[in-house]
């Protein structure tokens, strides 16, 4: 008995992934600190400091565990959860130097509950003017934050901005050189602005 012709199934069509918004260099230079994180897949946006793009480090996740083996040493009773977010948190990614962290809190008050014992540390409260959430720095010298750390409530962890482009960045390697390229131009950009005209 003769067997059935076999049918050849077809490839599974593969959607294309989504792209991040694609931003402009000029449209990037004047970014609401609300829509950076989003666009670029940093933990935080400071026009000045954007001039410091270093490749990446492999130290900065050893980095990370060390400030939060500190931080929840004296403050762990507080918090519930405590990430590396930004792009010191993506390998690979060239970044600015500042290791950005986010850490939940049933309520606010609980954040500054811990202002005392992070002051211990070096993190000092700053007012960023984001709602519904605590921003700490640490400052390794004048003007120059080596740590920040971000405080926000449980009910709005899955949501938060800054842990989705991270996520992201870390599963899509292409995107994440698309966003390293961005940061190395921002960084000329502004640092030729900084400097001003060379002299004729």
């Amino acid at each position: 008995m003769a067997e059935p012709p076999q049918t050849q199934t077809p490839p599974p069509q593969v959607e294309p992934e989504p792209l991040p918004p694609v931003v402009s260099l000029a449209e990037a230079a004047h970014l609401d600190p609300a829509q950076a994180p989003a666009l670029l897949g940093t933990g935080s946006w400071d026009g000045a400091s954007m001039s410091i793009v270093v490749p990446y480090d492999p130290t900065w996740p050893q980095r990370f565990q060390a400030a939060s083996a500190e931080i929840l040493a004296v403050a762990g009773y507080l918090f519930l959860r405590l990430e590396h977010i930004g792009s010191t948190s993506v390998p690979g990614l060239a970044a600015k130097p500042t290791i950005d962290m986010m850490a939940s809190v049933r309520r606010l008050p609980d954040g500054h509950a811990a202002q005392l014992a992070l002051a211990a540390l070096g993190y000092e409260l700053a007012d960023t003017g984001m709602p519904e959430r605590l921003f700490f720095q640490r400052l390794g010298g004048p003007g120059v934050a080596t740590h920040h750390l971000h405080v926000v409530t449980e009910d709005s962890w899955a949501t938060r901005n800054e842990r989705l482009p991270r996520d992201y960045l870390r599963g899509h390697r292409q995107q994440a050189r698309r966003s390293a390229e961005l940061k190395r131009r921002l960084s000329r950009e502004l640092g030729r602005r900084t400097r001003g005209p060379r002299p004729r």
